[in-house]
């Protein structure tokens, strides 16, 4: 019999498949975890328990589905969907809108905004359906955002102040209104027809569709004795004006004069030229097979694509405008751009994403359209090449550093497309490959990067899981891990908060009626708590849908409505205390204290890869053998549970002598050893376990294996 020992010092691969249980070749199977749950990895390598979920509020619509003592349905009115959309001004100005059907509710600094005058919720009628909903697409430049959907015309939101917002269809002609009133009065006599119409041009170079065409008798040609003054209204947008006056045929026009500061002009013979004409609008997205499904900005402008008549074109707006979709004649380089995908077969695009170049993500093939030659796009230089082949599906992509994440046709798998040198274009990777157990037969239904602090990828399943990725490219790490709450996560986004991105989260949970006892769902709107940084329990947050008293010493919390009839775990001035059940939504303690976290008490667990025998000649999978002693170096954590599988966990203890009876324990921070309580057998392997609503941060590990124990 001998021994030997294995040592981990990096859990930053994640959670493995299990058919990686034996790649012991594999580099990345030597910092990979059988399970990693409710943990979060950090770049160094160290993996930690993720804080709790705080409950902020129900959401807007909420009706509940409602079961009997038998667990049977009594009622299934609970279909409304709730949607989650960031609206990012700056750091200091990010709202939460949460879509739920027909009515949009907006979230800022933790708290609804509210009308001034009446202190009531600020509620926003749309006409998205809760079918629409898990089809929204949007984009945003400062106070406005643009959103789309196949279904309904598109709209825009636009924040006029902290709580003045107002949602409305679009018009697609630019937004300077058109010259009005435009009035001719000749000079001189003559039976010549003269026609003119006037367009209004903004500070920004933006020009309007131009007026009704005004007329008259005069001589030809004009003279300075002989001559048509135009008079029109002022355009408030306006800086300047132009003028275009008919000739070369019925209907076309050509350039007078241009730049004119007042509201007359005098054509007194002028040459006109016709290689300039009157912008001409475009007819789009005015009936339900035109509606876009989606939209992007890119050089300045607006895009939309993919319409249910057209599922192959895109659409851009002028360079500049984002809501002018006009063209001159002859075509100019910031004219709005209308560009149909060429492929073998029909090809609904299904995202767009702004970059280096436009990427486009169509049902069967990954695309990059951008100006010839890297020249700036425009209707006369515009190019779509093919980079892959995958296929996507119809979430949004994610940028992640200098990468693109897509969810690959199927929504089962993730790739990253990154643009290389070496080929002039884009490839993409499998980022799942290694842990495709967590997605198999599953569908990812909603996600959201949160850059800072760990630079995650948030993922919905269609079971109601939540898996998060914590990927930097620069550093080659990219690990998976799996995360569980009593509830089934039904949507999320991220925004920017004080201490780092915010994950906010829709959960549906379930509770008891306080007056009939009967289950009910309820759908709520929760964040996850920042990461644990501190070397006190009490200001760990490690409770889901949870809450927060802070106050005098009390042994009484109201306020828990929202998790009647459920055991909650409490964790009161920094001790565990028991769990209790919420009633009539109060829970009483049996001692008193000043601060108090109370929620849904969640396991996290870090399991180990099975550990393998080597000797001379090699790998040896089927040795026999024992686990024997485990050593465990952890950062800043209370005393957790350790064994070999579930049926062996034992308490690690980290109260010493010196520590005071009737005094919280100071967090541990170093090395702690326990003997495990394991059978023989061909893998050993370790879990460890937090289960009560205090930190846990692991360094590394360490397994004393026995070989060549007989059996």
């Amino acid at each position: 019999m001998s021994k030997f020992t294995v040592s981990q010092t990096s859990f930053n691969a994640g959670e493995l498949s299990p058919y990686m249980s034996a790649r012991l070749d594999q580099a990345r199977r030597s910092s990979g975890c059988k399970s990693l749950k409710n943990m979060l990895i950090t770049p160094h390598g160290a993996v930690f328990r993720r804080s709790g979920f705080r409950f902020m509020g129900e959401a807007l619509d909420h009706n509940p589905i409602e079961k009997n003592s038998n667990n049977n349905t009594l009622s299934s009115i609970y279909n409304i969907k709730v949607r989650l959309i960031p609206f990012v001004f700056n750091e200091d100005q990010a709202y939460l809108l949460e879509f739920s059907a027909g009515k949009l509710r907006i979230w800022h600094k933790d708290a609804l905004l509210k009308n001034p005058t009446t202190n009531q919720e600020i509620v926003i009628t749309t006409p998205f359906t809760d079918s629409v909903l898990p089809y929204l697409r949007c984009c945003q430049s400062g106070n406005t955002m643009y959103l789309v959907n196949p279904k309904v015309a598109p709209q825009k939101l636009l924040r006029l102040s902290e709580t003045d917002w107002q949602l409305s269809g679009m018009t697609f002609s630019g937004t300077i209104p058109i010259p009005q009133n435009v009035k001719i009065v000749k000079v001189g006599s003559g039976s010549v027809k003269h026609a003119y119409v006037v367009t209004a041009v903004n500070i920004y170079g933006e020009e309007s569709l131009p007026s009704v065409e005004i007329s008259g008798l005069c001589a030809s040609p004009l003279t300075a004795t002989a001559y048509m003054t135009l008079t029109w209204n002022t355009v408030a947008e306006a800086t300047t004006y132009n003028v275009y006056k008919q000739g070369g045929g019925a209907g076309v026009y050509g350039l007078i004069s241009s730049g004119i500061v007042g509201l007359s002009f005098s054509d007194k013979g002028q040459s006109v030229n016709f290689n300039s004409k009157p912008p001409r609008s475009s007819i789009l997205f005015n009936a339900p097979d035109s509606y876009p499904s989606c939209v992007q900005f890119y050089q300045q402008r607006l895009c939309f694509a993919a319409s249910n008549k057209e599922p192959q074109t895109i659409w851009m707006s002028k360079a500049g405008t984002a809501e002018n979709f006009n063209i001159s004649n002859p075509l100019r380089d910031d004219d709005a751009i209308t560009l149909t995908l060429a492929s073998e077969k029909a090809n609904a695009i299904r995202w767009l994403m702004s970059g280096k170049r436009l990427l486009v993500g169509t049902v069967d093939s990954e695309w990059a359209v951008s100006g010839r030659g890297g020249t700036p796009i425009s209707p006369m230089s515009c190019e779509a090449e093919r980079q892959s082949a995958r296929g996507s599906s119809e979430l949004q992509p994610q940028t992640v550093g200098d990468s693109v994440l897509f969810v690959q046709r199927g929504g089962n798998l993730v790739r990253e497309l990154r643009y290389n040198l070496e080929i002039d274009g884009y490839a993409g990777a499998d980022i799942t490959i290694l842990a495709e157990h967590l997605f198999r037969n599953r569908v990812i239904t909603d996600w959201a990067f949160q850059q800072h602090p760990y630079s995650v990828v948030w993922c919905i399943l269609d079971d109601g899981s939540l898996v998060g990725l914590t990927i930097i490219s620069e550093h080659q790490i990219a690990g998976w891990h799996t995360h569980t709450s009593q509830g089934r996560f039904e949507g999320l986004c991220t925004i920017p908060g004080v201490n780092g991105d915010e994950l906010w989260v829709v959960i549906m949970r379930e509770i008891k009626d306080k007056t009939t006892g009967n289950t009910i769902q309820r759908r709520y709107i929760e964040k996850l708590e920042t990461p644990f940084n501190s070397n006190h329990s009490q200001t760990g947050f490690f409770v889901d849908s949870g809450i927060t008293y802070l106050g005098e010493a009390t042994d009484s919390v109201n306020g828990l409505e929202h998790l009647e009839g459920l055991e909650v775990s409490i964790l009161a001035d920094g001790w565990v205390h028991p769990n209790v059940t919420v009633t009539q939504g109060k829970v009483s303690l049996k001692h008193k204290a000043q601060k108090i976290h109370i929620g849904l008490g969640y396991k996290s667990d870090l399991q180990l890869m099975p550990i393998e025998a080597s000797n001379s000649s090699g790998i040896c999978l089927n040795t026999p053998k024992r686990a024997v002693k485990a050593f465990v170096r952890i950062l800043d954590s209370a005393g957790f549970l350790i064994g070999t599988n579930e049926e062996t966990l034992k308490e690690i203890q980290l109260r010493k002598v010196q520590n005071r009876l009737g005094v919280t324990l100071p967090l541990f921070s170093g090395d702690c050893s326990a003997y495990l309580k394991s059978s023989v057998n061909n893998t050993s392997s370790l879990l460890l376990r937090q289960e009560e609503p205090l930190p846990f941060t692991v360094l590394a590990t360490s397994l004393e294996i026995e070989l060549g124990v007989d059996t």
